[in-house]
């Protein structure tokens, strides 16, 4: 049974579901919606999502969204490919949900502010990103005191709390959040070399 995830455009917060469907091998297609005419609204996708919430995927018949939903979802249920999360049992599991949660729930939000700057003047905007930089500065802080024993975010393994993070950390990048910190810069650029990550086009411009 082929999965369907719904999403709005490659880049999206659907292209961190993209990503991560591919990293796990699994089949799927895509159904972009249009946002501009609320399709996200019409009856044929609510019945979906009956909050209109994109992305969304349908897998064996078992509908869910919220992207860091998505992931948990996944790398539970999909057994046969790659491990992309702790075990329940596993110490790091606390850990994985931790961020999988943050990235999507406090993270996120905070940085696609970062965009969020129309007819600001330019020290507007200086100072716009420096009321972003003051929120995001103690994460980047603890992120980067991970990052300083290994090369992942959760028990120095690859996982799907480390694609949630990216798209926010990209955000973050391209306003400028990251210039003071070398190594949360490193390891988004990182994670871009990933084959499924390139495969996703979840940064392309």
């Amino acid at each position: 049974m082929i999965t369907t995830l719904y999403s709005f455009a490659p880049q999206d917060r659907s292209g961190k579901v993209r990503w991560l469907l591919k990293e796990l091998e699994v089949d799927f297609d895509v159904k972009t919606l249009n946002g501009e005419e609320n399709e996200h609204k019409q009856s044929h996708y609510t019945s979906v999502s009956p909050m209109g919430l994109v992305p969304a995927i349908i897998y064996e018949g078992q509908t869910i969204y919220e992207s860091g939903a998505i992931a948990i979802f996944l790398t539970e249920r999909v057994t046969s490919k790659r491990v992309l999360a702790p075990a329940v049992n596993s110490p790091h599991r606390a850990e994985f949900l931790k961020w999988v949660i943050f990235s999507t729930a406090t993270l996120d939000p905070l940085l696609i502010k970062v965009f969020n700057t129309k007819g600001m003047s330019v020290a507007e905007k200086k100072n716009h990103r420096s009321q972003i930089y003051l929120e995001f500065k103690t994460t980047a802080s603890v992120l980067e005191m991970i990052l300083a024993d290994g090369s992942f975010v959760v028990g120095n393994e690859f996982s799907a709390a480390d694609i949630m993070l990216a798209q926010p950390l990209d955000w973050a990048d391209k306003g400028g959040l990251l210039v003071n910190h070398p190594l949360l810069k490193a390891y988004l650029d990182n994670l871009k070399l990933r084959q499924a990550c390139i495969d996703s086009a979840i940064f392309q411009s």
